[in-house]
């Protein structure tokens, strides 16, 4: 009996503290969600307490009402019930923080997975009117902005934007550079492929800013890839014989030239030298006029100063001119007479 009572203390002592320890609601702890500056975040509600309050979680009025401004928020609990102990319970939250990220995202959609955004080839397959098929590689880029995140949320549900890019966004894509591309011959498609870009932009801009989504950029990621190894082998071909034919043109019409620009150069040489020599001639035309002015200046000077000394004599030479005594020229006489001869004549 006693070891009984004994065991009924021990039991009782155990499931004292049991109680003690075990038998104690856990704590309402606040829960809180971090928004990044470039995310838009939404508080919506898990929990609708009426009709009412259903129908306007479906709307886009109703997303930007419940946006939030600040940049962490505290999450609303209430408790549930995890057992039959008074103390078995947990807290739950009663509405969720979705948020938008307004980060652009880019894709690029190749055949290579060096160069594509996946290693899939992820092109866009096309056909021409000739049902020749070919695909076209398309870079992309879209995002988010703040006004357009409610109507974004509304649309795709909380959905990642470069997953509705890869999927929605694709599909607009395809389908606008199809109906393109598909009214057109293979060599119309190569000459148009930026323009029916282009044009194929500015669709999708349209319809993607429906959804909230803002197509900023959309072109060419490369050439038109061919099914056919060898349709791309023969515009190869063809591009090599044509830039071959241009060269050999070129080089021709160069050859031309020069050759006109050394005639040109000759006749230029031959025409400097006519012109250098009509220069010399003129030049010695002057020389010899300068020297024929100088030489008649020197006589007049000579002739002046021979009247400004003359002392009524005959010159010398006139005397000897009318011949000597002995009947001989007075010129010879003056070429044989020597200086001292000259002199005792002219005293």
């Amino acid at each position: 009996m006693k070891k009984i009572v004994y065991l009924l203390m021990v039991a009782s002592l155990f499931l004292g503290l049991f109680c003690a320890v075990g038998c104690i609601k856990p704590a309402k702890l606040e829960q809180f969600v971090e928004i990044a500056p470039h995310e838009t975040a939404f508080m919506v509600p898990l929990e609708s307490m009426s009709k009412s309050g259903q129908a306007q979680f479906g709307s886009i009025e109703f997303l930007n009402e419940n946006k939030i401004a600040a940049k962490r928020v505290s999450l609303p609990l209430r408790s549930i019930k995890t057992g039959i102990g008074y103390w078995q319970i947990k807290y739950i939250p009663t509405a969720q923080v979705i948020k938008v990220s307004r980060t652009p995202v880019t894709r690029e959609w190749t055949k290579w997975g060096d160069t594509g955004t996946t290693a899939k080839n992820d092109s866009i397959p096309v056909e021409s009117l000739g049902s020749i098929g070919f695909s076209v590689p398309i870079n992309i880029t879209c995002s988010i902005l703040e006004e357009d995140t409610a109507k974004f949320l509304y649309n795709y549900s909380g959905q990642q934007l470069e997953v509705i890019i890869d999927s929605n966004v694709r599909s607009w894509v395809t389908k606008q550079l199809s109906s393109r591309f598909g009214v057109l011959t293979l060599d119309a498609c190569r000459a148009d492929k930026i323009k029916i870009v282009e044009e194929s932009y500015q669709k999708v801009i349209e319809m993607a800013k429906a959804s909230g989504i803002t197509i900023q950029s959309l072109s060419l990621g490369g050439g038109l890839i061919y099914d056919d190894d060898k349709i791309q082998d023969s515009i190869n071909q063809e591009f090599k014989a044509r830039n071959q034919k241009k060269i050999n043109k070129e080089m021709g019409e160069a050859t031309k030239i020069e050759k006109e620009w050394l005639l040109t150069n000759n006749d230029i040489g031959r025409t400097d030298r006519l012109r250098e020599a009509e220069n010399k001639r003129k030049e010695a035309e002057e020389f010899a006029k300068e020297r024929q002015a100088q030489l008649e200046m020197r006589a007049l000077e000579i002739a002046g100063g021979a009247m400004l000394k003359w002392d009524g004599k005959l010159p010398l030479i006139l005397q000897m001119s009318s011949g000597g005594s002995d009947g001989s020229s007075g010129l010879g006489n003056l070429i044989n007479m020597d200086l001292s001869q000259l002199k005792e004549m002219q005293k």
